[in-house]
């Protein structure tokens, strides 16, 4: 038992980097190309939306972006979502070295030992706040998964309350005046963090709302999450836009704005089924393939050995 979920872990330390690399790598050079050859009036959008686009990237750059930089750097020049690939990447394999660790040293309180470290690395500013909280949602989620309670619905909606509301946070909402006095510029990474793990335990730990979310419509949805994730900023950005422009030349304001949202999230979820059947699904498939390949090379060299 401990040998083969030892092999799991390393099978699945294996797997991460293209696991993660192809679909990033895809996303990046759909960016590029959306960037470089779909044209949009940006006058009218807020400074950070316009900027998104405003510079000019080489095939190159886009390859190099999505194999290796947004991985080892956080860049996302390209795609903004890229920054969080890296905290993606390190977090994973700080669970893996957690439960290699526990599984075979049997090292106590080795989570918190772990939350130390990392409280310590943020104080000598050796990570940032993002990279902090990141990682510590890693290691949440381990605990969720080891001791993890069931709480009753009641309980559990107000978790979920809790983490709709800080999930709305804003460094200058006057809704979030008081975290901001407590918190100043860290209040939306702060109260961001909170977020995610509320409502994930609110859903998990409630029978409810779990059974709720285990329905196969939502199911499906949640399998093409990461698709629609790497891929709705360049929709939104260069085709959400150049859809409001047009409905505007015909309608008011706030009817251009809602029919060009829902144009947006209609077309970022047939983009990301589309991008989850013939890319995702390749990135799993070919993580199986090599750790195949990996097994029959150790299964010759112990022939040959023998």
């Amino acid at each position: 038992m401990r040998k083969n979920t030892v092999l799991q872990i390393r099978n699945m330390a294996i797997k991460r980097y293209p696991r993660l690399m192809i679909p990033v790598l895809v996303s990046s050079i759909i960016a590029y190309l959306f960037i470089n050859f779909l044209e949009s009036d940006a006058s009218s959008l807020s400074s950070w939306a316009s900027s998104y686009g405003s510079s000019k990237y080489s095939f190159t750059f886009a390859l190099l972006s999505g194999a290796f930089y947004s991985f080892i750097y956080g860049d996302s020049s390209l795609n903004p979502v890229l920054w969080t690939m890296r905290i993606e990447f390190i977090g994973s394999f700080v669970i893996f070295i957690i439960c290699y660790i526990k599984i075979t040293k049997k090292v106590k309180v080795l989570e918190t030992i772990y939350l130390l470290l990392l409280i310590i690395l943020f104080k000598l500013k050796i990570i940032d706040l993002k990279m902090t909280l990141g990682i510590m949602s890693f290691i949440v989620g381990y605990f969720y998964y080891f001791y993890g309670k069931n709480v009753k619905l009641r309980i559990s909606i107000l978790i979920l309350l809790l983490g709709l509301y800080c999930a709305g946070a804003h460094n200058q909402s006057l809704s979030y005046n008081y975290f901001y006095t407590i918190f100043h510029s860290k209040t939306y990474l702060i109260l961001n963090f909170v977020s995610g793990i509320t409502i994930i335990y609110s859903i998990i730990f409630n029978s409810t709302f779990n059974k709720f979310f285990s329905k196969d419509f939502l199911v499906k949805m949640g399998k093409i999450s990461f698709s629609a994730y790497l891929i709705h900023l360049p929709v939104m950005r260069f085709i959400g836009v150049p859809f409001f422009i047009f409905y505007y030349k015909f309608l008011p304001y706030d009817y251009s704005a809602i029919l060009a949202s829902i144009t947006s999230l209609i077309l970022t979820y047939v983009l990301s089924l589309l991008f989850y059947n013939y890319i995702d699904k390749v990135s799993l498939k070919f993580t199986n393939v090599l750790i195949n390949l990996i097994k029959r090379k150790k299964e010759l060299s112990t022939r040959e050995f023998r």
